[in-house]
């Protein structure tokens, strides 16, 4: 009931009560000489008379009331009443009271009441923003995303992925993740998910195939993750982030097959940064300066230089290359054992598609022994021949396909006469099944094209035993002329 109403009711008691104590008065006065107390007189033993026209008078010793007595009987009502009016205001007063706290505790409720709702209804608007800001970016995400359950089935797929598998969103949802999968992946794929979901793993990043609807396949990096529950930290869903990597790939066997060309060219080969450090050393490099391929990586070539004015060098050759210029030269280097040896090798800038240098490339050769039989030849014609005749090794000079030189040990081990090896063609002492292929290589060196100086061969000796050897050849002048000289070493089938 409102307060108003309340107030109305209250002023409506209060005036019934005034207009009856009013006539009380009224009648009272008219009464001056008749006392209100007096009205105990006309009691007898506790019985009082309730009515002006009959009297119960129960021993016959009370007389009729007269005129005075009637007027106090009619006192004692008015005093009743009036008794009755003041009790009935107290209570309405009091009940008016307490209905207003309720109203205004009601109130107050009900404002804590609304404030509560309001703030519900903020949660539940910033909630639905939160979810359409989440799903928006999932949806714009240039990265393939998708939700699932632990059984494999999705609840959410983005377009980038839908995008990716040549699937519509509505299609996925009918499929599971061994349907997109390549079989030959699928046990890997499902190992780390059953590891996941036993709690083994707290998540996994894995390289995968996948199959797209017109049955392509390329290659994705996959990072799986648990959508953890905050009341008990377990999960029954599972959010993925998948990467097509498919280029990376390409790029990735591309270099591993390069790689494995250059590790069987017996030239040394070392790749460098634009800052000049080492980042990748084939294995004639390990082999030729001794360090591991981990151990030169991160350092620079200097530690190879053991000429006394290094720094002019590599000042000059920074100069070259980073100018776009390729770099030719011979001087000493060292190895890790501190040894050194006369290096001829040749560094390169290596460009992008925009024309920008991105690496170094250089190639090395342990001229030593050329050189060795250079100076031999320019000093003294028999100061080189006790050289070359003491070596131990096969030294040798040709040009075209005559054998221009051949040193004892040559003549000693073909079982050739000296005559008959000055003779003969030079690719006659080489196996059938590499004649045509070293035939090949020095066509292109005496053309002074860019081949490797450096390979095997098997060769046959007059009595048609066979030796796999190992040679090393350059283009030199040779009493005047070009010709090619050769050193070749024995070595073993594994070697």
């Amino acid at each position: 009931m409102p307060l108003k109403k309340i107030l109305i009711l209250f002023f409506i008691i209060l005036f019934n009560y005034n207009y009856s104590f009013s006539n009380s008065q009224t009648k009272a006065e008219s009464f001056p000489n008749v006392k209100v107390s007096s009205i105990n007189k006309i009691k007898d033993k506790g019985k009082t008379v309730t009515s002006l026209d009959k009297i119960n008078v129960e021993q016959g010793n009370i007389k009729k009331l007269d005129k005075e007595e009637i007027q106090l009987i009619e006192l004692e009502k008015f005093e009743k009443i009036k008794t009755f009016l003041i009790i009935i205001v107290i209570l309405s007063i009091v009940s008016g009271f307490f209905i207003y706290l309720s109203l205004n505790t009601r109130n107050k409720d009900n404002k804590i009441l609304r404030e509560k709702n309001k703030l519900l209804e903020d949660a539940l608007n910033e909630a639905s923003n939160s979810k359409a800001k989440l799903k928006a970016i999932f949806d714009n995400s240039i990265v393939g995303i998708i939700i699932g359950d632990c059984n494999g089935k999705f609840t959410f797929i983005n377009k980038a992925l839908a995008d990716m598998l040549g699937y519509s969103i509505k299609e996925i949802y009918d499929l599971c993740m061994d349907d997109l999968t390549y079989k030959d992946d699928i046990e890997v794929s499902n190992l780390k998910m059953k590891q996941l979901i036993s709690g083994e793993i707290n998540g996994f990043n894995i390289e995968k195939r996948y199959v797209r609807k017109d049955g392509s396949i390329f290659w994705c990096e996959t990072s799986i993750s648990p959508i953890l529950q905050e009341a008990n930290k377990k999960f029954n869903y599972t959010i993925g982030i998948i990467i097509d990597i498919t280029e990376r790939k390409r790029v990735e066997e591309r270099l591993k097959f390069l790689s494995s060309i250059t590790q069987k060219i017996s030239d040394s080969i070392i790749v460098a940064g634009t800052d000049f450090k080492i980042i990748y050393a084939n294995k004639a490099a390990e082999e030729l300066f001794g360090y591991s391929q981990a151990e030169l990586i991160g350092k620079y070539p200097d530690i190879l230089n053991a000429e006394p004015q290094a720094d002019l060098i590599e000042r000059n050759i920074c100069e070259t290359v980073t100018s776009g210029n390729i770099w030719l030269g011979k001087h000493l280097n060292k190895r890790k054992d501190g040894s050194t040896f006369i290096c001829e090798f040749k560094v390169s800038p290596l460009f992008d598609d925009y024309g920008e240098i991105t690496n170094y490339i250089a190639t090395h050769r342990d001229v030593t022994q050329h050189i060795k039989i250079e100076n031999a030849l320019k000093e003294s014609e028999e100061k080189y021949r006790t050289v070359v005749e003491q070596s131990q090794d096969y030294i040798y000079i040709y040009w075209g396909d005559r054998i221009l030189f051949a040193n004892q040990k040559i003549i000693k081990d073909s079982g050739y006469t000296e005559e008959e090896i000055y003779q003969m063609n030079v690719w006659d002492i080489f196996h059938p099944e590499d004649r045509e292929r070293i035939k090949e290589l020095s066509r292109k060196r005496q053309l002074l094209e860019n081949v490797t100086n450096n390979y095997k061969a098997h060769v046959l000796n007059k009595k048609g035993e066979m030796k796999y050897l190992n040679f090393n050849v350059s283009v030199i002048n040779y009493k005047g002329q070009k010709a090619i000289v050769g050193t070749a070493k024995e070595i073993t089938e594994l070697g």
